[in-house]
């Protein structure tokens, strides 16, 4: 089921991209941003680790998320190449901005809960 929602949102976010509706692109961004969130959410429930160290599960998760969305965009013909200043910027962006907000959100909500 993810797979299928997955691939509609993609699918969604490519098409508004390639029309040139830039403010269709950010929804579909803050749409693909709030469906990793709940992902890492829906992981941490049955995975204890990536709430009881936050720090080093999200790092790691920006990076994934960093790397998966940029193999998505290569894959679908939406960007060409980058240098290495690019990658370590957008990797540290990903991590500090979005892994760990997600990663300390969701070990201080599981706390609450317990």
């Amino acid at each position: 089921m993810a797979g299928v929602a997955g691939g509609i949102l993609i699918e969604f976010f490519l098409y508004f991209v390639n029309t040139g509706y830039s403010w269709a692109g950010m929804a579909g961004y803050l749409l693909a941003s709030i469906v990793w969130g709940i992902a890492y959410a829906y992981a941490a429930q049955s995975l204890t680790q990536l709430t009881a160290r936050p720090l080093v599960s999200g790092l790691v998760f920006g990076a994934i998320v960093y790397f998966t969305m940029q193999i998505v965009l290569l894959a679908s013909g939406l960007r060409g190449q980058f240098g290495l200043s690019e990658v370590v910027l957008g990797v540290i962006g990903h991590c500090i901005f979005f892994g760990l907000p997600v990663a300390f959100t969701v070990s201080r909500t599981s706390r609450n809960d317990d």
